[in-house]
Order: structure tokens, then C-alpha cells, then sequence
């Protein structure tokens, strides 16, 4: 299974990079156009967007990538995208409506909370439309379907600015629901693609799909969803209360650390159709253990330690003429000492949502949630680097409470500490020995 998810995850982490860099241009644009103050306002508005979206997605997304991997044929198909779309249009409606009326209290604009209002549903179903056809084996269209989004975006906001109007708030977050609705459009074209190419014959009904199971299973993986997302909006309404400034540089800093993010999200989206075929198949699964996420961990302390002596983040700042946002080097290297532990729980959240155990996924995240907001709270007072340290602890402990729900099917084998403690103790054996069984 695991060569399979890692050809699947390359294709996905090709498009995330893709992603990353439109998506950086997007925001360096937008840097270049607006004041400090003002990008910090855009980056809390487009940070509100992608919190509504969890909602609004409501888990159908990784439900109908499961469905799909669970079955086979015309008639099944039909079946789960009948399902993934008649539960996906209350949450996207409702959701939609919240956002208009938020745009609307920040901005005053009633045009501009109209536009992004209509930009969620869009935005929704193509993303469920891309699981169904990830889980059909179409891993190619499935992981071209959010570039194209977000290409689409950028190439907006340059249309605004090089036409000479000076580019506000508005311009960003339109550029951002016209990339939406390109999305969606290119997700038709992949759904209508796939009906072509059926040949296999149907399998049985599977008791999960419908509306409402689909719903079930859905609404505690959006809570889930939502949780980990607030775990990083929690810092930005607290620094709000600092300066927009800060607000600025930790957005920044989580823009950079988004690339390592998009690479785990790639592993998550290839195994969740993956894992869920190995359970109707009855198969176990395999996963690494907690010491390579240790091994992981003093990697990547090392790499912060050089990386704070020689302040080559500052100067790499200052060389693209980002000298306002040298407070963001703090913020990443703290961020970067979450990655372990966000990779690996990142992995066990994807085979509890493949086993169908959202419910309990939600559970652990919102407990984690609540406690963060009590401690950004208290970390505010201390300063904006002890909100960072804040969030990297909230993955491990993410991480650590993860590991108490392991399904049964699941068996844990080390990989990197196993390939070093072997590489150490080969080294140690002259020609010709052996050891001992």
C-alpha cells in the first residue's frame, strides 16, 4: 500500500508545491500593493474564509473520497455523488450566508460580502467533487483542480493591479472567489471524464452511503477540521489585539511553513482512499512509531539552531525587500519544531478518517482546541513568540493523544530510527562477521 501512497502523495505534493508558489506570489502581491495594516487585515479576513470553509466543506470532501475507494461501477458512483451532494449543500449554503454576514460587519461593503458569500458553494463542491474522483483513481485530476484555483486567483489580482487601480482589501478577496468558481467548472469536466470511462460492473450497496450517513461521519470531521484551523486563527485574534503588524509577520511565517504543510496534506489525501480500501479489504496497516517522530524532532532543532545563529531567514527577508516582516523569523523557526509531530498525526488522522472514526478524531481535537484558548490567552500577555510556541506544542500533544486511538487493524514498525540504529550497528561489524540471532 505504502509505494502506492508514496506515487500518489508525490503527484499531490507536486501540485502543493505548485500551490505554495502561485499561492506566495498571490501574497507578496498583495504585500507590494497594500500597506502593512492593510495586508493584516486581508490576511485575518482570508484566515476567517478558510475557517468558514471547514465548515462549509463539513467533511464531505474526505467522505467522498472514501465512498469512492469503497466502490465500484456506474450505478454505484452515481449512488455515492448523489449522497456527497445533497449533503454538502446545506453546510455550504449556511455557510456562505455566516461568511456574507461577516465580510459584511468587517468591511461594510455589501457587495463585497455578497461576492464572498457566493464564492463558498462553488468552492465546496469542487473540492468533493476532486475526492470522488481521487477515490475513483483519477489521482492526476483530483490533484490539478486547487492550482488551477488558485492560478486563476492570482492572475486576477494582477489583471487589478496592472491595470493601474490601486488594489484594496476587495481585490484580494475577489481574486479569491473568481479562482473558486474556475475550480469548480475544471471539477465538472473531471466528474463527466470519469462517466465516460466506466467499465467495471457495480459492487454491492455499501450501508454507508446516504445522505445522512454521509452527514454523520462528515459533521464530526468538519468539527475536526475546524479545531485544527483554530488552533492557528486563536494566535491571530490574539495578536489583533497587539498590533495588525504582528499579525502580518506571523501570517508570513505561516505562509513559508505552509510548504512542509502542503507536503503532509499530499500524504493525507493519497492514504485516506488508500486506507479505507485496505479496510473493506480486511487488510492491517502499517505506521511509524513515536521514535521517529523523535528522530525527526532533533533534525530539525539542529536545523533551527544554525538557522537562528546565522539569521539567514532575516536576511532572506531583507533581500526580497520584506524588511517589515523580519519579525516572522522567530515564528517559523518555533513553527518548524511542530513538524514532527504534525506529520505524524497527520497520518494517524487520516487512517481514523479512512476507518470512519471521525467522531473520535473530533474529540481529541477540540479538547486540544479548548486548551490552547486558554493558554493563548495567558501567552498573549507574555508576548507575540510565546503564541507560536503555544500552537507547536498543540501538535504534539495532538500527536501523543493520537497514537490512544489507534484502530486495531493498525500495527506500528519504526522506519527512520530503525535505519539509522541498523546503518550504526552494521558499521560496527567488520567483513566477514555477523551477530548473533
Amino acid at each position: 500500500m505504502w509505494s502506492r501512497v508514496g506515487r500518489d502523495t508525490a503527484v499531490f505534493a507536486g501540485a502543493a508545491m505548485l500551490m505554495a508558489l502561485f499561492q506566495a506570489a498571490f501574497r507578496l502581491l498583495a504585500i507590494h500593493d497594500l500597506s502593512i495594516e492593510s495586508y493584516g487585515r486581508a490576511a485575518l479576513l482570508l484566515s476567517v474564509f478558510n475557517f468558514a470553509l471547514v465548515f462549509a466543506n463539513f467533511g464531505v470532501p474526505a467522505a467522498a473520497a472514501r465512498l469512492a475507494a469503497r466502490s465500484t461501477g456506474l450505478t454505484r458512483g452515481r449512488d455515492v455523488l448523489a449522497s456527497v451532494t445533497k449533503a454538502a449543500v446545506i453546510p455550504s449554503l449556511a455557510a456562505g450566508l455566516a461568511l456574507g454576514l461577516t465580510t459584511l460587519a468587517l468591511t461594510n461593503s455589501i457587495g463585497l460580502a455578497v461576492v464572498c458569500a457566493a464564492g463558498v458553494f462553488p468552492m465546496v463542491v469542487s473540492g468533493v467533487y476532486a475526492g470522488f474522483v481521487r477515490g475513483r483513481g483519477f489521482v492526476w485530476s483530483s490533484a490539478s483542480v486547487q492550482p488551477v484555483n488558485v492560478v486563476v486567483q492570482l492572475l486576477v489580482l494582477l489583471a487589478i493591479s496592472a491595470s493601474g487601480v490601486s488594489v484594496g482589501v476587495g481585490d484580494v478577496l475577489v481574486s479569491f472567489c473568481i479562482g473558486n468558481v474556475a475550480a469548480f467548472v475544471l471539477s465538472l469536466a473531471y466528474i463527466e471524464r470519469w462517466r465516460r470511462s466506466v467499465h467495471e460492473l457495480d459492487s454491492p450497496p455499501d450501508t454507508e452511503v446516504g445522505p445522512r450517513r454521509v452527514l454523520a461521519f462528515s459533521a464530526w470531521l468538519s468539527l475536526a477540521n475546524a479545531a485544527v484551523i483554530g488552533l492557528a486563527l486563536i494566535p491571530r485574534v490574539a495578536l489583533a489585539h497587539l498590533s495588525y503588524a504582528d499579525v502580518a509577520s506571523f501570517d508570513l511565517a505561516l505562509l513559508v511553513y505552509s510548504i512542509p504543510q502542503r507536503l503532509t496534506a499530499s500524504l493525507v489525501i493519497a492514504l485516506i482512499p488508500l486506507a479505507a480500501a485496505r479496510q473493506v479489504a480486511g487488510s492491517r496497516i502499517t505506521l511509524p512509531t513515536a521514535t521517529d517522530a523523535v528522530v525527526l524532532m532533533v533534525a530539525l532543532v539542529v536545523c533551527d539552531a544554525i538557522l537562528w545563529w546565522s539569521h539567514a531567514l532575516s536576511d532572506v527577508l531583507n533581500a526580497v525587500g520584506l524588511t517589515h516582516y523580519t519579525g516572522a523569523e522567530p515564528f517559523l523557526l518555533i513553527f518548524l519544531l511542530a513538524a514532527p509531530a504534525e506529520v505524524f498525526f497527520s497520518i494517524d488522522a487520516a487512517v481514523l478518517q479512512a476507518f470512519g472514526r471521525s467522531r473520535s478524531l473530533a474529540s481529541l481535537v477540540l479538547t486540544v482546541l479548548g486548551l490552547s484558548t486558554v493558554a493563548a490567552l495567558v501567552a498573549v500577555q507574555a508576548g507575540p513568540n510565546w503564541l507560536a510556541l503555544v500552537l507547536a506544542v498543540d501538535y504534539w500533544a495532538l500527536y501523543l493523544a493520537s497514537r490512544r486511538l489507534t484502530p486495531p487493524e493498525v500495527i506500528r514498525r519504526s522506519i527512520f530510527a530503525r535505519f539509522l540504529f541498523t546503518t550504526r550497528g552494521a558499521s560496527h561489524l567488520e567483513p566477514g562477521s555477523s551477530r548473533a540471532e
